[in-house]
């Protein structure tokens, strides 16, 4: 990584594993600092955690997934399709998009029902 990272202080370490503990028997360091292991990470609004569980990130992926939603309705667009669009595009697509990328959905239908499990 090179002596001048600027991130060393944000930079965490998880190392997935059946148990999701965090094994404190694996050190890593960089640029001669000592790397914090953890047990979960938020990355790209994803929670990981260290049994390699998706279920937060689904719970989370969710919940923003359902405000939006509920925003989108609480607006009267139906005269207006530009504008239905428009907030489609802003607020639930992003949402939607990252749960794909995931695979949150599979996992959304395998655990509980969900907003990403009513529009299959």
């Amino acid at each position: 990584m090179g002596a001048n990272c600027e991130y060393k202080d944000k930079t965490k370490v998880i190392i997935f594993n059946k148990g999701g503990k965090v094994l404190k028997s694996h050190v890593f360091y960089l640029d001669n600092v000592q790397l914090e292991n953890v047990q979960s990470y938020c990355y790209l609004g994803i929670m990981f955690m260290a049994s390699g569980s998706f279920k937060n990130a689904c719970i989370r992926l969710n919940d923003l997934a359902t405000r939006a939603l509920f925003k989108l309705k609480s607006i009267n667009v139906r005269d207006n399709i530009v504008l239905a669009n428009k907030l489609f595009n802003s607020l639930i697509l992003p949402i939607v998009t990252i749960a794909a990328r995931f695979g949150v959905h599979s996992y959304c239908k395998k655990s509980t029902p969900t907003i990403f499990t009513n529009y299959t």
